[in-house]
């Protein structure tokens, strides 16, 4: 809802409608040129002999490389890396399938 209480219709209509004034104005937040795949999400979560390989027929491990190279972009990727995978052995365990964490999350 914006100020005057219709209704966004975008959420950049939204964040704009409700700025303050002063020095709180939006910013351009850059694009950092990613690799379209990391290798530790790749080893985790697309690697045949990946530690987490004995659940990929049972949890699907897609959505979590993607978000994986998502969170991993221009950051340190280890730590991001590491609570996927854990929300994956989460999953798999809901799914009879335990898994040790990789030494690397350990």
């Amino acid at each position: 809802m914006l100020p005057d209480g219709s209704m966004a219709g975008s959420l950049e209509e939204l964040s704009h409608a409700w700025q303050v004034s002063g020095d709180c104005k939006a910013t351009e937040k850059p694009q950092q040129a990613c690799p379209e795949q990391s290798p530790t999400c790749r080893t985790f979560f697309q690697d045949p002999h990946s530690s987490l390989g004995d659940c990929f027929q049972v949890v699907d491990p897609q959505p979590f490389l993607s978000l994986c190279i998502q969170d991993t972009c221009g950051l340190q990727e280890l730590q991001p890396a590491c609570n996927l995978v854990a929300a994956y052995i989460h999953l798999c365990a809901r799914g009879f399938v335990p898994l040790d964490p990789p030494p690397e999350c350990v």
